[in-house]
């Protein structure tokens, strides 16, 4: 996670969502911009909040606690600082990010040692499907509801932008909260854009339902909240 204080704004960077695009924006445009973590830049929400000393845990006296303990009072919840004013963030298709986020760890396995029994490794060295039973199935990459907080104190704030949209869906969220003047995003660790979906269907069809399952909150939640900006609705009013 990236974030600026004099703005109050924070990106939360999930792998395989422009998120280096992203970041070297929000870099440029914020000249404060601190890191929760200078090596993994894809930490969830909460925890880059927690280590920014953004989310302010309760310290109950000594009698509330033992209140607490018998259960005599609700223990007081975390409470999201209030200079944090939005948490942007970005979503994918599910089934294409793990793709691309595949695709990716493949191209770079020559290129950076990866240790046994990560999903680095695994990309490099084995297939998709044992790639995506260790992401998926086993849980080992967040799904987007984990990755985001869904439903935790930073959730008020948080506004994810659609994908598809990226350039549209991010002018939408500045201009909202009238953060710096919005420049072209540049583009950065693209992937080739020749994956054959299909194959990749094909080679996981019997894990399909699972994967469905596994990022049930994306495709019954989010697509109904995902920010796609004007170009999007000037679309989807010219195709009605």
């Amino acid at each position: 996670m990236l974030y600026s204080p004099s703005q109050g704004v924070a990106l939360a960077r999930h792998p395989k969502t422009a998120s280096t695009s992203l970041s070297a924006w929000f870099e440029g445009e914020f000249p404060d911009t601190v890191a929760a973590d200078a090596i993994d830049v894809h930490v969830r929400v909460l925890p880059a909040l927690r280590t920014l000393r953004l989310i302010k845990e309760p310290r109950p006296s000594s009698w509330r606690r033992r209140l607490e303990k018998a259960r005599l009072c609700r223990p007081r919840e975390p409470r999201l600082s209030n200079d944090v004013r939005v948490i942007i963030g970005v979503i994918r298709e599910p089934f294409e990010m793990l793709v691309s986020l595949y695709s990716y760890w493949r191209r770079r396995s020559t290129v950076v040692p990866r240790r046994p029994g990560t999903l680095p490794h695994t990309a490099a060295t084995a297939s998709f499907r044992d790639f995506v039973v260790q992401a998926a199935i086993e849980r080992r990459l967040p799904s987007y509801d984990e990755f985001f907080g869904v439903g935790s104190e930073a959730w008020s704030v948080t506004k994810l932008i659609d994908f598809r949209h990226l350039s549209t869906g991010l002018e939408a969220v500045c201009r909202e909260f009238n953060v710096a003047p919005l420049v072209a995003v540049p583009s950065i660790n693209l992937s080739p854009q020749n994956h054959d979906l299909a194959a990749y269907r094909d080679e996981v069809k019997f894990l399909l339902p699972a994967i469905r399952s596994r990022y049930r909150w994306y495709y019954e939640e989010a697509e109904k909240i995902m920010i796609r900006g004007e170009a999007a609705s000037a679309t989807s009013r010219a195709a009605a």
